[in-house]
């Protein structure tokens, strides 16, 4: 798995910021640059294996969602 796509097709508020969160709570990937945009693909060859989370910030609310990256 060399990149995540991230679908926020879904979401009818506005999404300011994009995270990747390792299981520690540590952000290793961090954007704003997603204005107008469904879908972000995300490279994750610098990025470790392991757990981390999807972290997609609105107006209204906080997502979270769980993925692993095993190679």
């Amino acid at each position: 798995m060399n990149f995540v796509t991230v679908d926020m097709s879904e979401l009818k508020e506005k999404v300011n910021q994009l995270h990747i969160v390792n299981i520690h709570g540590q952000i290793v990937f961090s954007t704003h640059e997603i204005e107008n945009q469904t879908k972000f693909e995300i490279l994750l060859s610098n990025i470790s294996d392991g757990i981390y989370f999807v972290r997609i910030i609105t107006d209204l609310q906080i997502l979270n969602k769980k993925f692993s990256i095993i190679r």
